[in-house]
């Protein structure tokens, strides 16, 4: 399943010289956690709710000034298994969508990709719950203790995984 079928499309954005008040009205009455800050319309960082900096800087700062880099960014054509193994290993809730040239095309968040796994068929669910294992594996064995235990779920997960996908 490529991630273009599932992304959010119509994305609110704010340009670099966008006042942090302004910025900070969006994200709260949007219920956002990020904005996408672009210049002609190529993706040029992110504002985030989380960053301590956005809520302590004055309301009249430029977005500039305050905007993280985008580190993990998607193509339209990627899979949504890749994105997912992103948003695990960087411990986000959203990707940028962007083109080869650096285009903000859409955002994918992780409400996106659960509502993938729900509409899509079980093959592909299976396969990305399987790549979803596999990118948090260690995690995973930690959350149930690390012991003999969860060494032999994990075998009888992958297992299972073998055995029902195509």
């Amino acid at each position: 399943m490529k991630i273009r079928d599932q992304m959010t499309r119509d994305v609110v954005t704010v340009t670099p010289q966008t006042p942090l008040g302004e910025a900070r009205s969006l994200l709260e009455e949007g219920h956002l956690r990020c904005l996408p800050v672009v210049t002609a319309g190529r993706l040029t960082g992110l504002v985030l709710q989380s960053d301590p900096r956005v809520s302590a800087a004055p309301p009249h700062t430029p977005v500039q000034d305050v905007m993280a880099p985008a580190t993990a960014t998607v193509g339209p054509q990627s899979r949504i298994e890749r994105a997912a193994r992103l948003m695990l290993q960087h411990d986000i809730r959203g990707l940028p969508v962007v083109d080869q040239d650096g285009m903000l095309l859409g955002v994918l968040t992780a409400s996106d990709l659960l509502r993938a796994m729900v509409h899509s068929p079980r093959e592909h669910l299976v396969l990305s719950l399987d790549a979803a294992a596999r990118a948090v594996g260690p995690r995973f064995r930690l959350f149930l203790g690390g012991g003999p235990q969860s060494a032999t779920l994990m075998r009888r997960y992958s297992a299972w995984v073998r055995h029902h996908t195509p």
